[in-house]
Parts: C-alpha cells; structure tokens; sequence
C-alpha cells in the first residue's frame, strides 16, 4: 500500500503531472492562477473530493454536456452514464449513447476507493475486457463538485474529464458556468470540448 500525503500546488494549463518537481517549485505564481490540494501517492496524483458527495443523490442518470475528448466515447452522441446500486454495495455503471443511428452501451461497476483517498465520492471504475493502467493504483473516477444538477469527475494526473447534467440539454450558459468551474479545479480549459445531445 502507498503512503498517501496532500499536497498543494499550481494548476496551470499543462497538467499537474507534467510538472517536474524540480522546477515547481521555482516556477513563477501568477495570482490568477488556482491553487488545488491533492493527494500524492508515491506514483500518482489525485483530485480532493467533494465534501459534499452523496451516494443515493447521485444515482440515476446522467448525460455528458462536456469534458476531454475520450477514446471509448468517441464518434458517440447522447452519452449518458446510468448508476444504480448492486446488491453487493458496489454501483452498477451503464456508460451508453448513439453511434450513427444506433444504440451502445457498455456495463460495468465502480467500487468505493480505500478513504485515504477520501472519504466519499472516490471510486474505481471498471468495465469487462477494459485494463485500467498499473502505472495508478488508485481510483480513476473522482467526484470533484457535485450538486442536483451537475456533477465533475475527474482521475488520476487530472487526465479525463467529465462534465455530467441531469438535464440532456441543460443550456450553454450553465455548461459554460460549469466548464469554469472545472477549470477552477484544475481541469484545462483548452482540453475541454461540447459533447453532442442532440436529435436523441
């Protein structure tokens, strides 16, 4: 098991990951610029957690306005993630959508992350035939904000994002509002682009 320790550093426009510890310290500070505590794990970094995360509140449906581009979701419109609980306390993950004018969806299941990583909304998500990477042991699905209306998530070395509305088509002044938000937390804004939910 890795000794966790919280850290707080600069969250610039590249990624925290590449930030070589050398020079991060000797890196000038730009007021602007947000600060973000998280955890360190010997191999890998992760984002703080919502304090105010809810397991029941966040179940059900949800559709992704906005994030990184993600290679098993590309070419994929309407894509939602349904989540419901299993009877063995894990959560069932419905990751789905539209290619061309069909369906797809994939299952899998996210199990709770061990509380050094945080006390909720920490998880790791895992779907058949699909390898998670060595190189992070820790969770890859991290609830960062959450309320009635939207959630972000990211994972480890802040790397995917996912901007989730319960509403499909929650209009763009939200989803900017919420895109901000994420940037708020370390996410890159350059990164970030409009999934469609449109003619679903």
């Amino acid at each position: 098991m890795h000794h966790l320790s919280l850290v707080t550093f600069l969250i610039t426009t590249i990624s925290a990951a590449s930030i070589p510890p050398s020079r991060s310290s000797t890196r000038t500070v730009d007021a602007q610029l947000p600060i973000n505590e998280a955890l360190f794990d010997g191999e890998c970094f992760y984002p703080k957690p919502t304090a105010n995360f809810d397991t029941t509140s966040y179940l059900g449906r949800w559709h992704q306005v906005a994030g990184y581009f993600f290679g098993p979701s590309a070419g994929v419109r309407c894509s939602f993630a349904e989540y419901s609980l299993n009877d063995n306390g894990t959560i069932r993950v419905v990751n789905g959508g539209k290619r061309g004018d069909r369906n797809s969806s994939i299952t899998g299941f996210a199990a709770a992350a061990p509380e050094s990583y945080g006390k909720a909304g920490v998880f790791k998500v895992e779907f058949p035939g699909q390898s998670r990477p060595a190189v992070c042991e820790g969770p890859n699905y991290i609830v960062q904000e959450f309320s009635s209306e939207f959630s972000i998530v990211q994972t480890y070395n802040w790397t995917t994002l996912f901007i989730l509305s319960r509403e499909r088509n929650p209009g763009q002044v939200k989803i900017d509002q919420w895109i901000g938000k994420a940037v708020s937390l370390g996410s890159n804004s350059s990164r970030i682009i409009p999934f469609d939910q449109t003619g679903c």
